[in-house]
């Protein structure tokens, strides 16, 4: 075949293209949509956010939610009470949250197991915001006591 030939039904198709604005949409804006749309929705700049209910939990909880909140690619945001906290998560404000019982510095240096209600969003990426939670209470372990996340 002619170079030339192909190049004048390229060019006569491009002038067609560009006459149509659907054809010229769907060919040049529409993917670019789709494309921004993907991002937005499976990009990677995202931060977990997890609510922490410590109030009245004494040093050592106070330290856990310090703890929690240096923690890189994690916003820790505070909460007076567990019913403020579950509103957030359940409106998506929030992937997670932990609740830091009352009394749990007097309960963990007296040497009980204190159960930590740990609550999530049912998407994907809560695993890896539990883990995470998981992994800095494990790290505080260290102080004194045991303790565990319950679901």
């Amino acid at each position: 075949m002619n170079p030339r030939k192909a190049i004048a039904i390229a060019g006569v198709n491009l002038r067609r293209l560009t006459r149509d604005k659907t054809g010229a949409f769907f060919v040049f804006v529409f993917p670019f949509l789709i494309i921004l749309a993907l991002g937005a929705a499976f990009g990677s700049g995202f931060t977990p956010q997890l609510g922490v209910v410590s109030a009245g939990s004494g040093p050592l909880g106070q330290d856990l939610r310090a703890r929690l909140a240096a923690t890189e690619g994690l916003e820790v945001q505070a909460f007076a009470d567990v019913e403020a906290m579950r509103t957030a998560i359940e409106r998506g404000e929030l992937e997670g949250g932990l609740a830091i019982p009352a009394g749990y510095d007097e309960r963990i240096r007296a040497g009980e197991t204190v159960p930590l209600d740990y609550v999530a969003r049912p998407t994907g990426g809560t695993q890896e915001l539990q883990a995470t939670v998981a992994a800095v209470v494990d790290e505080q372990g260290g102080v004194g006591g045991r303790r565990r996340i319950l679901r």
